[in-house]
């Protein structure tokens, strides 16, 4: 597989240990920089500690959700500082417009497929940086 996500530093945030492994083996092999948490809680201690720059959240966990975990992020950090993409299998009427309420950059719809998944990452990551000018 193409390394097409070669460089993003990437979180990804499940309480379901076998979709969180999925999602991480997935991003690995497109060649994405992983880590990942299991809770909300986590996922604002590690955000906090280190730089990302995209957060693959889980809307439904207990304790801290997906949305009350956005919602703190971006009490820090704008949407342009830091995507969030929120990811889950409940099609609960509404809620790519709960997401952006939430202060999320977007949803992606479990069960996640590798194709779906790089192209959106793809299209929400990090934006292209102009290399700095050569010095004179």
């Amino acid at each position: 597989m193409e390394p097409r996500l070669k460089g993003m530093r990437i979180l990804v945030v499940d309480d379901n240990a076998i979709n969180r492994k999925l999602a991480v083996t997935m991003l690995k092999r497109a060649g994405a920089d992983v880590a990942a948490a299991d809770s909300g809680e986590e996922c604002l201690t590690i955000v906090n500690g280190d730089a990302f720059d995209l957060v693959l959240l889980d809307i439904e966990m207990p304790g801290l959700n997906g949305f009350e975990t956005a919602r703190v992020i971006r009490a820090e950090r704008s949407p342009e500082e830091l995507t969030i993409l929120a990811f889950s299998a409940s099609l609960v009427m509404n809620m790519e417009t709960r997401c952006t309420e939430a202060g999320m950059n977007g949803f992606l719809s479990k069960p996640i497929h590798m194709e779906a998944l790089i192209s959106t990452l793809e299209r929400f990551g990090p934006r292209k940086r102009q290399p700095p000018p050569p010095a004179i």
